[in-house]
């Protein structure tokens, strides 16, 4: 195969990969209990009033 025809696939492959990268970074870093810098940890530690 042609590498021009492989390189939509490639960006395509690396987007999807970021954006699951991502989602998954979000969920870690601001959602949640757990989350490492979540509004729930934030205001349960007094950094930010409710």
């Amino acid at each position: 195969m042609p590498l021009a025809a492989l390189t939509p696939l490639a960006i395509i492959s690396g987007c999807l990969t970021v954006a699951g990268v991502g989602m998954h970074l979000n969920h870690w870093l601001f959602t949640g209990e757990e989350g490492l810098w979540s509004r729930d940890r934030l205001i349960k530690k007094g950094y930010i009033k409710q």
